[in-house]
């Protein structure tokens, strides 16, 4: 004895799930929500889900709304939406028997699904055309399907739907007596059903792995794994599973009066969802054959006459006949080959045992053909060759991954050490960065410790030149003010010489100003010397107009050829009239003193000296000619430091001699 195991499978945007509520509170909380739902798609999917809903209760409520929704999602051309009703109505239709109209709707809905590339949609059609074929005992088609189904529902990563089709390849192994890849299969579907944690998923597992201990007549494992997907089922409020599950315990359970209940239950449930549904059809053949099993076991015996029980075999034989034949009615009408070859076997031998050897035979050559057409090594040899092309198919896809995995291994690789010298690069690059930003920070900190003195320095050159040019101009103003307000003060020689004075004063206050200016302009950055060509003896009228002769006072000029410098002629005026006003002031005391300018060529470089016959000056006293840092006061005054600085700006470089009471002597070197 036999049982025939089908699969029922919904497309669904989502797969079912254990709840608190009842199906049917969960199709009335779903009818409230649709009259005020927004007419857009999401009250498409709520119309598929209410039909989905009715799917495993009610299959004409399912077939209604199922062509409900299917108006709403053409209206709105909502192709996913439409695949999905395809699927539904098709579901329905396979469930009642009418299994050509199923594979149109099915073929419909997959022809939607590859237009949209839909991997998931695609590879759930697959699975439903085989189960079309399952049901009508087609395991070659069945079995082909289902195995096109898996790479498409691998590459959508949808665990759900494989651990279906996993479970529908089961069936084909079943039916074929191929234990070993069945039991297989359905480890695998129940492992990724476990994943999902989808409890209809592994009530449907625990299920076959029962059909396979019983077709192996291993009866009590059997019912084993049946007891366990029972209450699965009705967790999930399963209609079909639930019918399903009692049938097969029906057909396990060896006390007569126990196993007719289990059948029975089954029956009234299967009257009510789908009276020609496969399994319901095998459920009234299992009637047939527990009467006839009361006769050939001779088990009339042993039990009581009245009720179930028939009063004697003749009874049990007749009761067993009409059950059989109304089954065997039914597949020939739903072309259910399986099916109808387990029912001419056993009405064969319900004839045998009636005494009607010449229907007996018939029969059993009818159940024979049957049976070699569907069960022949050919057929098998097909099956087993459909398994192995997607056993080759699935070995060729790893080795083609071990080789891309091999390759990105590579690059990683590549990219890796690539990584590491970038990193050691921008590690040089940040200890370079690191040492030069401390290099630079202290070179900035001794330009600031020297811009902070030459702020200092020059702060003081400022109130020197403050005090300096105050007290003339003082005076000059305080003359100016006594001349006007006590005119008569002076005879007109006292003020012909004071105005002298005054103007000799003045001018020697704007050369003063001049040669400031011309200093504070060479310290800016971005003032130049301007060098032209500049006539020595128009040096010379210079110095000799801002510092003209006196009593005790002669300056002479020597510049013989009329000489020529390129330089810049301000500067070195500046320079010349300083140090000609410092030979002035050495010569203060002397009665007889005389200064002499000298031009004259020297190794290719022109040279202008200034000589004095003054008491001569130490190194220190012109110390400021040659450091930078030397004081600034006062007394010393300004002139070296500007000569330094302005001698520096056009390049020109001063040489000092000197002797005591002998004069001094100062070579300034252009060139």
């Amino acid at each position: 004895m036999r049982i025939i195991v089908f699969v029922c499978l919904l497309l669904a945007t989502t797969l079912p799930a254990a709840s608190q509520q009842t199906v049917q509170q969960r199709i009335d909380s779903m009818i409230a929500l649709l009259p005020t739902a927004k007419d857009d798609t999401n009250r498409t999917k709520l119309i598929y889900r209410i039909g989905d809903a009715y799917s495993n209760i009610d299959p004409k409520e399912a077939l209604r709304y199922a062509r409900i929704g299917m108006e709403d999602a053409k209206k709105k051309k909502f192709d996913k939406g439409i695949a999905a009703f395809h699927g539904s109505i098709a579901g329905v239709l396979q469930d009642r028997g009418e299994f050509d109209s199923a594979l149109y709707y099915f073929n419909a809905s997959l022809a939607i699904e590859k237009k949209m590339d839909n991997k998931r949609g695609i590879g759930g059609s697959y699975i439903n055309i085989g189960v079309v074929y399952q049901r009508i005992g087609n395991e070659l088609e069945a079995c082909r399907y289902t195995l096109q189904a898996l790479p498409f529902l691998e590459l959508a990563k949808d665990t759900a739907y494989l651990s279906i089709a996993y479970n529908n390849l089961a069936n084909s192994y079943i039916a074929q007596k191929n234990y070993k890849d069945a039991d297989a299969s359905i480890y695998k579907a129940l492992d990724l059903a476990r994943r999902t944690k989808r409890t209809e998923g592994i009530a449907k597992s625990f299920y076959l792995l029962g059909s396979t201990a019983f077709e192996q007549a291993d009866t009590l494992k059997g019912i084993k794994f049946m007891q366990r997907a029972l209450p699965l089922y009705i967790q999930v409020e399963d209609q079909f599973g639930i019918a399903e599950t009692y049938q097969a315990l029906g057909a396990m359970e060896k006390d007569f009066l126990k196993g007719m209940e289990y059948k029975f239950k089954s029956q009234t449930i299967w009257d009510t969802l789908s009276p020609e549904f496969p399994t319901a059809i095998m459920n009234i053949t299992n009637m047939g054959v527990a009467y006839l099993d009361l006769v050939r076991y001779d088990q009339l015996k042993h039990l009581k006459p009245g009720g179930l029980v028939p009063q004697n075999s003749q009874e049990a034989l007749r009761t067993a006949s009409g059950y059989l034949k109304k089954a065997i009615t039914i597949y020939k009408k739903l072309d259910n080959r399986e099916g109808l070859w387990f029912g001419l076997a056993h009405l064969s031998s319900v004839q045998e045992l009636q005494g009607d050897y010449k229907n007996a035979l018939a029969t059993q050559r009818e159940s024979t053909g049957i049976y070699d057409s569907l069960y022949s090594q050919e057929n098998k040899n097909k099956i087993a060759a459909l398994t192995g092309e997607r056993e080759l198919a699935v070995r060729d896809k790893q080795l083609e991954l071990n080789k891309i995995s091999l390759a990105a291994q590579r690059k990683q690789g590549i990219a890796l050490i690539t990584g590491l010298i970038l990193v050691a690069v921008i590690g040089l690059l940040l200890y370079w960065q690191n040492r030069t930003r401390k290099k630079t920070n202290t070179t900035l900190l001794v330009l600031n410790n020297e811009l902070d003195e030459a702020n200092k320095i020059k702060a003081r050159f400022f109130g020197i030149i403050s005090h300096d040019l105050r007290s003339p101009i003082s005076n000059l103003i305080g003359f100016l003010n006594l001349q006007r307000e006590e005119p008569g003060i002076f005879t007109p020689e006292q003020a012909n010489a004071h105005r002298a004075n005054i103007t000799t004063a003045a001018e020697s206050i704007l050369e003063t100003m001049e040669s400031m200016l011309q200093w504070s302009k060479s310290q800016m950055e971005h003032f130049k010397p301007q060098l032209k060509n500049t006539s020595v003896e128009s040096l010379f009228r210079h110095v000799r107009k801002n510092c003209p002769d006196s009593e005790a006072l002669q300056i002479r000029f020597s510049n013989p050829g009329d000489m020529q410098i390129i330089t810049d002629e301000d500067y070195l005026k500046t320079i010349l009239h300083n140090l000609t006003a410092n030979a002035i002031k050495a010569l203060h005391k002397n009665d007889n003193g005389i200064i002499e300018w000298k031009a004259f060529e020297e190794n290719g470089k022109t040279v202008l000296a200034i000589t004095d016959n003054g008491p001569g000056a130490a190194l220190q006293q012109i110390d400021a000619l040659y450091n930078k840092d030397a004081a600034v006061n006062s007394k010393n005054g300004l002139g070296l430091h500007l000569i330094r600085d302005l001698a520096k700006a056009i390049h020109c470089v001063i040489s000092f001699s000197s002797a005591p009471d002998e004069g001094t002597t100062f070579q300034l070197r252009l060139g």
